[in-house]
């Protein structure tokens, strides 16, 4: 669940594939530092929103990527038109 600007909630259901070295996955488990360049990750998230004026969102389709960091996973979503 995600809270927009405007106080609207958005659902996400995220389905993601994440592929990285043996090494690259220690770092992360071990919360080091990993430079996104080496990991594939790529998402493809379903919206939906609790307000009519954010129905767009759940009749658009989306896919994004990600990236992880020792602080938390980043992602951007974009919409296919």
């Amino acid at each position: 669940m995600i809270e927009l600007d405007d106080g609207c909630r958005v659902f996400v259901q995220n389905t993601a594939l994440r592929l990285a070295s043996l090494e690259n996955s220690q770092r992360i488990m071990n919360g080091r530092p990993v430079n996104p360049d080496e990991i594939y990750f790529r998402c493809q998230p379903k919206l939906e929103a609790t307000v009519p004026q954010w129905d767009w969102l759940s009749e658009s389709q989306f896919i994004g990527t990600g990236r992880r960091a020792p602080d938390g996973v980043y992602l951007s979503f974009h919409r296919v038109l």
